[in-house]
């Protein structure tokens, strides 16, 4: 019981340093931290992953399949991404 005691409280105090945190970006007193390449290929890639394999109807960027000329997202694209990389 007292490990998911600790576990809470620590939980809860990174909450509250990342609220912290984000106010003192916000106000401009500490530096937001640089997003490395990793983390940026990394939000890019769920942005595509996670559109709405509808966007092709309505506009907006998404991931397609040639010559199949297919949108595809989630764990589809994770499929496909896989295979083609495989394929190198």
């Amino acid at each position: 019981m007292s490990d998911l005691i600790n576990s809470i409280k620590i939980e809860k105090t990174r909450a509250a340093e990342a609220v912290v945190c984000e106010r003192l970006e916000e106000l401009g007193l500490i530096d937001k931290p640089k997003e490395t390449q990793l983390e940026a290929d990394a939000r890019r890639y769920r942005f595509l992953r996670d559109a709405d394999i509808q966007a092709v109807s309505f506009g907006g960027l998404f991931a397609g399949k040639t010559p199949d000329n297919i949108v595809i997202n989630g764990v589809d694209l994770d499929l496909e991404i896989d295979s083609a990389m495989n394929c190198e």
